[in-house]
């Protein structure tokens, strides 16, 4: 079951045309051939700088400035609630399920900070790799320090308070799911350590985080209870941890990623490459995006120069080429989306998913980076929340280089 964060903005996964890619001639979907190793700096350029100048006047916000009456952790700890869940009369009951519905007073300001922060963070630190210039380093870093490392602002690295139900349950495994955008965060701390205005004592604080937060991930009965799940969930999980894994040198964890990827997280496609349990959803084309876009993640952080992911295939066949090719053709034309529209946020969707710009280069299909270079990047209001709760990957300039030391 999708944690309430994720049911109240899209809610399953879904897809369209199973089209292969060995059926298809470049340029078959309709856009023009271009090269599949674009120069996303001169892409991104004006864009880069133009969101980074919004979120150099961001102070840094965490979850401490957002009490949680009903959390049983401290201040530092991450908190939300179940919307589905409902308070009785009485209040010294336990909350009720009332499925379908939402509780508009659950607790969720905890995982839209969080979202908020990893919008900033890496929109700054890849306006510092462009321009090199001190103030976006300086700002990326301000917010680093404030998340991490300040003792009375930080985020504890657990989440044992996520997604609870009052009465019933201080926290659950399904709130792993929350933060998944930190993977993006941790990916713009790997080039921003090459900054001067980085400490030694900065870097090595946040590595200490990370490898904590990997650890509980890995180790803690809720970890585990979602690292288990065969759904968005375990993917999600397997995305976060081998990217944490990675930058805090973890080789046990990393490697149980990659192996909990071709094993399991492959298995949740069909054969024509979309995912079934979102076709049922009542978001089937958002949640089909955010399927793709984090087995995608998952797929790219476990990929190295010597092995990639891309072109592993299950022995029945499953991969991520064809996923990439079931919803390429409803990412540049939303009429070809065969499935019902989603109930909420359809016209908002597709902003432009980094799967297609990274499924271009994996494959050589120059047709796939060109509907990525057509899709806007951003929603209209940057504050979109419900819209961008489904792109993990917001910041292209970060996946188009090679990861220092990597």
């Amino acid at each position: 079951m999708l944690p309430a964060m994720d049911r109240r903005h899209f809610l399953a996964t879904a897809g369209a045309f199973g089209l292969s890619l060995h059926a298809q001639t470049p340029g078959s979907l309709g856009a023009p051939v271009g090269g599949t190793r674009p120069d996303v700096a001169a892409i991104d350029h004006d864009r880069i700088l133009r969101v980074a100048g919004v979120y150099l006047t961001r102070k840094p916000t965490t979850i401490t400035a957002f009490p949680a009456p009903r959390s049983t952790g401290t201040a530092n700890d991450f908190y939300s609630e179940d919307p589905e869940w409902f308070p009785g009369s009485d209040p010294a009951r336990p909350w009720t399920r009332h499925p379908g519905e939402q509780n508009s007073d659950a607790f969720h300001a905890h995982g839209d900070a969080v979202l908020r922060m990893a919008q900033i963070i890496p929109a700054l630190v890849s306006a510092w790799m462009i321009t090199k210039d001190a103030k976006y380093s300086t700002a990326a870093i301000a917010h680093l320090r404030a998340w991490f490392l300040a003792p009375e602002t930080r985020m504890n690295p657990s989440l044992n308070y996520a997604q609870a139900i009052p009465g019933v349950a201080a926290g659950r495994a399904t709130g792993i799911l929350e933060t998944i955008f930190l993977v993006e965060v941790v990916r713009a701390l790997s080039f921003l350590s090459a900054s001067e205005d980085l400490s030694e004592a900065d870097l090595k604080g946040l590595k200490a985080w990370i490898g904590d937060y990997a650890h509980w991930m890995y180790d803690s009965v809720l970890g585990q209870g979602e690292r288990d799940t065969r759904s968005i969930h375990g993917i999600g999980w397997v995305a976060q941890a081998a990217e944490y894994a990675r930058f805090a040198n973890i080789a046990t964890i990393s490697g149980y990623c990659l192996r909990r990827f071709r094993d399991v997280l492959l298995s949740l496609l069909s054969l024509d490459g979309n995912f079934p349990a979102a076709l049922a959803s009542p978001a089937p084309y958002a949640n089909s995006i955010f399927h793709l876009e984090s087995l995608s993640l998952a797929c790219e952080v476990l990929s190295t120069p010597f092995e990639s992911q891309w072109t592993f295939q299950t022995s029945d066949g499953k991969g991520l080429r064809s996923a990439v090719a079931f919803l390429a053709p409803s990412l540049e034309d939303k009429m070809r989306w065969r499935y019902r529209s989603d109930a909420q946020n359809f016209r908002q969707h597709p902003l432009r998913p980094l799967s297609l710009y990274l499924a271009g280069r994996a494959y050589q299909r120059p047709e796939y980076t060109a509907i990525w270079k057509t899709l806007s990047p951003d929603p209209e209001d940057l504050d979109n929340l419900a819209v961008l709760r489904i792109y993990p990957m917001r910041q292209p300039l970060l996946w188009s280089r090679r990861v220092p030391g990597v």
